[in-house]
Formats: C-alpha cells, sequence, structure tokens
C-alpha cells in the first residue's frame, strides 16, 4: 500500500509483489554408516540409498517446495582391494556392481537414485573399517534421477542447483569373526617298505591362521589299519611337548607356539613300525592330523601309508628223537619245529653237517651236506632215518638244518632261517636172542666128561 500526500491532501494506492520462488541447494551434512557386518559375510544385505543419506540430506530452505532426496553422486571411493569392495545394485537382491575404486571426481560421478542400494563385501578374512565412498545428495527439483556411471557434475554447485555444496561420507566396519586355523597336506600318500627307517611323511604341509593366533596343540592319529608297532614320531619338536599313545596310535602335540613353529614341528613328522607282521591288519595305514588355535580344532586332512612288507625269515627248533635199535625213523614236518609270524608256509629245508652213523635216505638214496628237502618230499613220508645194524646210544646220529617259507626275498626278504638248528638220534638198544654152536665132545672110554660153558 502507497500513500502520497502533498501537505493538505493525500491518495492511497494498493500494489501486489509476487516473488517467484527459485530452488536452494539442497544441504548435506555429518556422515553416513552403512551397518557393520561380519568378517567373511559373502552376501551382506546393504540398504537404500534414500535411507542411508536420510539422516544427512536436507532441502528446508526451499520451504514450501523443498523435494525428497533423489540421490547421490559418489565421487570418490577409498576402499582398497585387501579391504573389499562396495556395490551398487538397483533392486537390492541382484545385479550388483562394483562401485569403482578409481577415477571417481566430479567430472566422472556414479550417479545412482535414491532407490538403489549400497553395500560393502568384505575380502576373505579380512575386518576393520574400510575406505568410506565420497557422495554429494542430489534434491528432487530435476526430477528423478537416473543412473549414470560416469556423469560430469562440473559446475553443478551454485546457490541454486539440485547438488549439495558439501559432501557426505559413507563407511562401514567388518566385525572379526575367530576362525578355525587351517592345515593343508601336500602329500596325500606315502609309501614306506618294512624294516626302512623312519619315513617323513609331509615335509611341506602348511599351517595357516586368519586370526593369527598361537597355536595350542596338534594331533596326528593313525585311523585305519593301526597295527601293534606302529610308531609316529616328531623329529623336530622345537620347544612343543611330545606325546605318543603306542596302544592307539595316536601323537599329541601341546604348547602355545606360533604357526610357524607348529608348522615346522608337523613336517618332521615320522613313521616306522617296529614289530614283525606290518601287513597283518591290511597294507594301508589311514591318518587325520588337526591342529587347535585354543579355541577351534581344524578340520582334519587325511593322508595314508602305502605299506609293503618283507618277508622274515621263519625258524626251526632243535629237537632229539628216541628211537629203538635197527628200527627206521620216518621223518615230518612236525620234527623240524617250523614258525613263521607271517604264517608262510613250509617249503622244506637244507641239512649240513652230517654225523654219527646210521643212515638218512631220500626216498631210498642217502642223502648229503647241502641237499635241499622238499616238505612235500617229507609230508609223503619218504626221508628216513636208518640207525646202523645193532648201534644204540645217546647222539647215535645227527645232523643240521635250516627251514625255507615261501615268503620270498624281494625288497630285502628272507625266506630261509640264518641259523641252523640239530636234529638228534638217540637210539635204545634191543635185547637180541642168543644163540649156540654146533660141537663134538671127545671122551676116552669109561671116562666122564664135565660139561662147561664154553
Amino acid at each position: 500500500t502507497l500513500t502520497v500526500s502533498d501537505g493538505s491532501a493525500s491518495s492511497t494506492t494498493s500494489f501486489t509483489l509476487t516473488v517467484d520462488p527459485v530452488n536452494d541447494r539442497p544441504v548435506a551434512s555429518g556422515s553416513a554408516t552403512l551397518a557393520a557386518i561380519a568378517e567373511d559375510t559373502a552376501a551382506p544385505p546393504g540398504a537404500l540409498v534414500s535411507a542411508l543419506f536420510a539422516a544427512n540430506y536436507s532441502d528446508a530452505t526451499d520451504s514450501t517446495t523443498a523435494t525428497p532426496l533423489a540421490g547421490v553422486a559418489i565421487i570418490a571411493n577409498a576402499a582398497t582391494a585387501a579391504q573389499g569392495t562396495w556395490q551398487y545394485s538397483a533392486n537390492g537382491s541382484t545385479g550388483w556392481t562394483d562401485v569403482p575404486t578409481s577415477g571417481l571426481s566430479d567430472a566422472s560421478a556414479l550417479v545412482l537414485p535414491a532407490s538403489h542400494w549400497l553395500r560393502f563385501v568384505p575380502s576373505a578374512n579380512w575386518n576393520g573399517t574400510p575406505g568410506a565412498l565420497t557422495a554429494r545428495l542430489a534434491d528432487g527439483s530435476g526430477g528423478p534421477l537416473t543412473l549414470a556411471a560416469s556423469a560430469d557434475l562440473t559446475g553443478a554447485f551454485g546457490p541454486t542447483g539440485p547438488w549439495s555444496l558439501a559432501t557426505v561420507g559413507l563407511g562401514n566396519s567388518v566385525n572379526a569373526v575367530a576362525e578355525p586355523p587351517v592345515l593343508a597336506l601336500n602329500l596325500a600318500s606315502a609309501a614306506y617298505v618294512e624294516g626302512q627307517a623312519a619315513l617323513v611323511l609331509d615335509s611341506s604341509l602348511t599351517v595357516d591362521d586368519a586370526d593369527l593366533l598361537p597355536l595350542a596343540s596338534a594331533t596326528v592319529a593313525i585311523t585305519g589299519g593301526f597295527t601293534s608297532g606302529d610308531i609316529l614320531t616328531v623329529a623336530s619338536p622345537g620347544s612343543l611337548a611330545t606325546s605318543y599313545d603306542a596302544g592307539t596310535g595316536v601323537l599329541n602335540l601341546t604348547g602355545s607356539a606360533t604357526i610357524a613353529q607348529y608348522q615346522a614341528a608337523l613336517r618332521s613328522v615320522t613313521f616306522v613300525f617296529n614289530g614283525d607282521h606290518p601287513t597283518s591288519l591290511g597294507l594301508m595305514r589311514m591318518l587325520a592330523w588337526t591342529v587347535n588355535d585354543g579355541v577351534f580344532d581344524s578340520a582334519a586332512q587325511t593322508s595314508t601309508i602305502d605299506i609293503t612288507p618283507i618277508n622274515d625269515a621263519p625258524s626251526g627248533a632243535d629237537a632229539t628223537l628216541t628211537i629203538l635199535e635197527d628200527t627206521p625213523r620216518t621223518l615230518t614236518l612236525a620234527d623240524f619245529g617250523f614258525t613263521d609270524t607271517e604264517n608262510h608256509a613250509f617249503t622244506g629245508l637244507t641239512l649240513s653237517n652230517l654225523q654219527g652213523a646210521g643212515t638218512l635216505a631220500l626216498d631210498g638214496t642217502p642223502v648229503i651236506n647241502g641237499q635241499f628237502i622238499h616238505s612235500a618230499a617229507i609230508a609223503a613220508g619218504k626221508l628216513v632215518f636208518t640207525p646202523a645194524p645193532n648201534g644204540f646210544g645217546s647222539n647215535h646220529a645227527s645232523f643240521d638244518f635250516q627251514v625255507h617259507d615261501d615268503g620270498g626275498v624281494a625288497n630285502g626278504g628272507a625266506d630261509t632261517d640264518p641259523t641252523p638248528n640239530t636234529l638228534r638220534f638217540d637210539v635204545t638198544t634191543v635185547n637180541d636172542a642168543p644163540s649156540g654152536a654146533d660141537a663134538t665132545l671127545t671122551t676116552l672110554e669109561d671116562t666122564p666128561r664135565t660139561l662147561t660153558l664154553a
């Protein structure tokens, strides 16, 4: 309203002034945070852009023409590959795309509508606070935003533009999760020949723990084919205490030590068999390996040991056979005391040191030193000892022998008893019938003759 006066009279006129509104740029403040996730989360849910930046956005200066957050322009990504990857998606469930880690700026910004989603995917075994995203916020004065991988926003930050002058950082936290240690075997199978020196089972296995905690213990157990005589040892235990249960086949290592110390000790685990028959329960041993960090056991790793047996020499036994004078004795397999820890068959024997009277004959033919006699011939009753006629007495005759089995001599095995045994014959005398002799005695007529024993 305007009033004009000349001192004596006045006039009043009314005017209407209209001020047309212009869009004021929105105000961005503070920082935004994505909900924390756990270490090794492979598919975190993420959150809507509109929800993430709602508390950081204001368009109050536009009063009645204020608009909600239309979206963001990401102009920097400080996360490293070691930490993980920021990703965006149109619907929050599929089509996740990595946010670039380089090349972002006001001149090449990633524009995301408010309806899009953001998330952070941590790298394996990483935890902590990753590098943040830096974003400018947009109001809706220009209508809905559309996705743009490289938008040039240079010069768009005037007082009446849609983009905020200030930026907002979007951060995240990845919480550590305790994880079990990891044991990896390099050699799934080892080969052991009976009688050889202690065999190192896996000199290049590896031990790791993502939490970098000291390890507390380790176990190597024979879980299949365990045979009395199996021995596991740690050649280089370092500061660790070791114990082996020879009744169950379980080797324990204990003591707080570094991953490297446990790895070195486990790389020196050896196997040896200290007995007579390593394959009595099978040709293979199965082993289970684990380590423990004081909280978790590692997943058990398995390996095998293939056992090649070698033949152990059989044994015979000394014996004394008592027979009657002038009575042949047919020898049997039992007379030689054959035994074999591996239950191989008795194939025969080698003779030596034939001494004394009488005759030892095979199928009627006298035997000689060094002759091999097949067990089949003995079983058939063809080996016979005959004492000297009318001979008798202790140790009337004897011979030495070495028994043989059918186990062979492969890999250094032995099929012959290395120590000769002796079979002796004692002959008991038998009363023979007496004999007289015809005689003619000459005497004088009418003269008596007294008879004598002669």
